[in-house]
């Protein structure tokens, strides 16, 4: 990815080869997708496509922080695209506190894996495996499944139902889905003060 882009690190844009690769992809009718690039590139990409791109697992920056999430600017360019924007589940891109969390808690573990340690080198790849596992299985600071319904809704008011999806991401990690199922959703929806929320789930139940 990183021949693509224009050589400003992180928060750069594409560069000329970057260009013709969206162009490319236009040709071939292969979708753009945005979610692991930076707000520069998401900018420049919606205006070169010619076809519709999308945001196949991403969320809302306005909700959470996180890099991988759209500002409603950026989400609102890739809707008029014709494309979708996909709500990631995953605990850090949803929730502001489990992203600072998070953060921090990476810091450590890469304290702990650089620092000199006491244990024999052939011990070292079993002690960082079971940090890490620890790390990223810690549910502690779980947030609540309506925080996926808030980023859903959010981004349904800020461009449109037809262009909001699912992309959960179900792989990368475990997320805060509730357990008692869609019945949560129903509630979370319903309480919702926006009638257009109200209307999203009209409309989504009655395609049943």
């Amino acid at each position: 990815m990183g021949r693509l882009l224009d050589g400003r690190g992180p928060n750069g844009g594409l560069n000329e080869l970057g260009r013709e690769v969206i162009a490319e992809m236009n040709r071939l009718r292969m979708l753009v997708d945005l979610s692991h690039v930076s707000d520069a590139t998401v900018a420049q990409a919606v205006k070169i496509s010619k076809a519709p791109v999308i945001a196949s697992h991403s969320s809302s920056k306005t909700i959470c922080q996180h890099p991988r999430n759209l500002t409603d600017e950026l989400a609102r360019a890739i809707a008029e695209t014709g494309g979708v924007v996909g709500v990631n589940f995953v605990n850090e891109i949803l929730d502001q506190t489990s992203h600072e969390r998070a953060s921090a808690g990476r810091g450590s573990v890469l304290t702990f894996l650089n620092q000199p340690t006491s244990y024999r080198p052939e011990e070292l790849d079993r002690v960082a495996a079971e940090r890490l596992k620890g790390f990223f299985m810690d549910q502690t600071n779980r947030p609540p499944f309506e925080r996926i319904i808030e980023h859903i809704l959010h981004l349904v008011n800020a461009i449109g139902a037809d262009h909001v999806g699912i992309g959960a991401d179900m792989d990368a990690a475990r997320i805060p889905l509730a357990r008692e199922g869609a019945s949560t959703a129903r509630a979370t929806i319903r309480r919702s003060p926006t009638r257009s929320a109200a209307e999203v789930w009209r409309t989504t139940s009655s395609r049943k």
